[in-house]
């Protein structure tokens, strides 16, 4: 992880200091305005390069969260039941995206955490008073 943030940082940096030092270096002809203008548009290019990549990372994610919507639908018009569909939906975007892709890691995360239900349970084993999502109406109960 450390790794790939320097690899981001380093990248957009040389990418605006470069820019920038070829023109400054055309209208100034001196090093020292190249020099600091390269430097400020390195600085504004890392910014700039986190952009693209957070846009690239949500354009696939939303590729493949279409995905396995289209194959939750796919599994339920099949006749699954809906953790079923679930399921299914998952090992299929295993097979199209592998292990390593955005949305299975998200879904990885996402299955480690607790739950809301056994949460708002266990809170309710220890008596706490407290609002809990009742989602079987829709609506939130006061415990």
């Amino acid at each position: 992880m450390q790794n790939g943030k320097i690899q981001i940082i380093g990248k957009g940096f040389l990418k605006g200091f470069i820019k920038m030092a070829v023109v400054s270096m055309l209208f100034y002809r001196n090093m020292i305005p190249t020099f600091v203008i390269g430097s400020i548009a390195g600085v504004m290019g890392i910014r700039q390069e986190k952009k693209q990549i957070r846009a690239k990372e949500q354009k696939e994610m939303t590729m493949q969260f279409r995905d396995g919507l289209q194959g939750i639908a796919s599994a339920l018009s099949a006749g699954y039941a809906i953790e079923n569909a679930f399921m299914e939906s998952r090992k299929d975007l295993m097979l199209l995206y592998g292990k390593d892709s955005l949305l299975a890691k998200e879904q990885y995360e996402s299955a480690n955490r607790k739950d809301i239900v056994s949460i708002c349970k266990e809170m309710e084993h220890r008596r706490h008073f407290f609002i809990c999502p009742d989602f079987s109406n829709g609506k939130e109960n006061r415990w």
